[in-house]
This record gives structure tokens, C-alpha cells and sequence, in this order.
């Protein structure tokens, strides 16, 4: 026997009820900036989107222009998944000086290789280093 109307209609309130529950949070706190104790909370980065950087190696000229460098062909790696974890994905900013001494060493004598990342975390994006010194220069 198929349920009554009223059955059918109290399903598709308590669905359409947890539906708009579930939306709501971020539809107030993206769409009108408003945050509320009573609404879900919806967070961008979280847990493993946390662990990468977004990271880019340039080489500093004479004449002050910075040009990016492709850290793949520098290692003579293939661009892919494949590849070494280390060369494709960075996860801070030591793994990111790491990686920044490897390209120096495969570059020739005297390069100026600066880095520039930002590292996701729980608040947004934040910049872990601007391109402001030598990665090649021994400490």
C-alpha cells in the first residue's frame, strides 16, 4: 500500500528542512558575511587541504627582472603524479627550500634562484616567502 498524501508531504518538509539547514550556513556567511551559532559553519581548508604549497622558483637577472622557472625541466623529470612526491608536491616551506637547493645544484654556477610560496591554511592562503633571497648562495 502506497503512503498517504500527508506521509509524502511530511517526508519532503523534513528533507527540504535539512536541505535548507545544511545550505544555509554557507549561503549566510559567504553570501551575506554573517556567521551564525545556529547555522553550519563551512570551512574552505581543512585536515589534508592544509598540506600544500603554491610554489614558484624564479631566477633573478642582472637587470632586476625575475623569470619563472620550470622545475620540471630543470630536473629532468616528467610532469605527472609519477613523479617524485617531493618535486610535485610541497608541503611547506622547508620542503620548499629543499627542493629550491636540488634546483640550484642542477643550474648552472652563480644562478640567483628566489622563491616565492604561499602555503594554504585554515584562515586562507598565507605568503611563507616573497623572493627576496638568494636559494643558491650556501648559508
Amino acid at each position: 500500500m502506497p503512503p498517504s498524501r500527508t506521509v509524502v508531504a511530511l517526508r519532503v518538509l523534513v528533507i527540504a528542512a535539512v536541505g535548507g539547514f545544511m545550505i544555509g550556513g554557507p549561503v549566510y556567511e559567504q553570501g551575506f558575511g554573517g556567521r551564525s551559532k545556529l547555522l553550519f559553519h563551512w570551512m574552505m581548508f581543512s585536515g589534508f587541504g592544509t598540506e600544500v604549497c603554491d610554489v614558484h622558483y624564479l631566477e633573478h637577472a642582472a637587470d632586476g627582472t625575475l623569470t619563472e622557472v620550470d622545475r620540471y625541466a630543470v630536473l629532468g623529470v616528467p610532469r605527472s603524479p609519477s613523479t617524485a612526491r617531493s618535486v610535485w608536491k610541497v608541503k611547506d616551506l622547508a620542503a620548499a627550500e629543499a627542493l629550491g637547493r636540488k634546483l640550484c645544484r642542477a643550474l648552472p654556477e652563480g644562478t640567483d634562484l628566489r622563491l616565492k610560496a604561499r602555503c594554504a591554511t585554515t584562515k586562507g592562503w598565507r605568503s611563507v616567502a616573497r623572493a627576496a633571497d638568494n636559494l643558491c648562495v650556501k648559508p
